[in-house]
């Protein structure tokens, strides 16, 4: 069916899936679907940790933590201390994750600092570091290969005082490479809805993110994301994708090698399926895209019944064997 499909779509024109992805706020400012998506949050709105230095001082290990000294840090992490939390229910690594520091992080963690710990936002240091990953990628790419390492991966689908965890996060502030590493753990789900009952798959596309459609889909992991979960207005990401004129979103689900794959005829909230939105807000292109596909499901559907061999006792069950 792969292959049968990819002839369809060969001969429309493919653009580089960088270089695709709008800003979030461009794509909020949509107002086609605006009644159907909700507002992405900023990357300023996801701030790390504001320090009352009168505060700090009155927990050691939280000050060398967040400052970054290691050797006071190998000094007072004691049993008993290491996972206290400030006033903001913070622990000394949630400190030492949002700074940045790679070397306290992974002492704190080898001295057995409690990784499910949230703060006063519901937020592990798993959470607080995809979060805090905007200012270094790389480096906090490291930091969740520590904390996963040291057994966060049990807790990958927390959520926080939003209802998004390190996945969704990961895929708001449109952070590839951990987005790929968490859909590599065992115990991530790919299809885990916020409180707005969206779908990692549902979030790609509210950023625009062909790239990231192609990683929750991929056959490289072990459970890959379903094209057809409805968000909390009944929609499915196709649907989100044909309201905002996303052509190589679209091309990307509608392509994919999935058990199940993409289903065009599902209707909406509004009892619409995507080909119908797609033409509702004049995106004739992309309603011609979903039009291609599902005619192409029809006559594969056809040339699967012609080809399938008769069977003689359902035809005449009182056959004699």
């Amino acid at each position: 069916m792969g292959n049968f499909l990819s002839c369809l779509f060969s001969s429309s024109s493919k653009r580089s899936c960088r270089g695709l992805q709008p800003s979030i706020n461009e794509s909020n400012q949509r107002t086609d679907a605006g009644s159907n998506l909700r507002s992405t949050p900023s990357r300023d709105n996801l701030s790390t940790y504001q320090i009352n230095p009168r505060e700090l001082e009155k927990y050691k290990l939280h000050k060398a933590s967040w400052e970054g000294k290691l050797h006071k840090v190998e000094r007072l992490a004691r049993p008993g201390v290491i996972d206290l939390q400030d006033q903001q229910l913070r622990t000394p690594l949630h400190l030492a994750v949002a700074r940045g520091h790679l070397n306290v992080v992974h002492r704190l963690v080898n001295e057995g600092a409690r990784l499910n710990i949230v703060d006063k936002q519901q937020r592990t240091p798993l959470v607080t570091a995809v979060i805090s990953s905007t200012q270094n990628p790389s480096l906090f790419y490291q930091i969740c290969v520590v904390l996963l390492q040291g057994g966060a991966d049990a807790f990958i689908n927390a959520v926080d005082i939003q209802g998004k965890n390190a996945l969704h996060y990961a895929i708001d502030i449109q952070n590839e490479n951990l987005v790929d590493l968490f859909l590599s753990l065992q115990h991530c789900d790919p299809n885990f809805r916020d409180r707005d009952q969206m779908t990692p798959l549902h979030l790609a596309v509210q950023v625009n993110n062909p790239t990231l459609i192609q990683i929750l889909l991929s056959e490289n992991h072990e459970t890959q994301a379903d094209p057809n979960l409805p968000n909390r207005n009944r929609q499915t990401p196709l649907h989100m994708a044909a309201s905002l004129g996303y052509m190589d979103i679209i091309r990307t689900l509608l392509q994919s090698d999935l058990p199940e794959p993409c289903d065009p005829s599902i209707l909406d909230g509004r009892q619409l399926t995507a080909y119908q939105l797609a033409l509702e807000n004049h995106h004739e292109s992309c309603a011609k895209l979903i039009d291609e596909y599902q005619q192409s499901l029809t006559k594969l559907s056809s040339r699967r019944e012609m080809s399938e061999p008769i069977n003689e006792k359902e035809i005449n069950p009182v056959m004699n064997p």
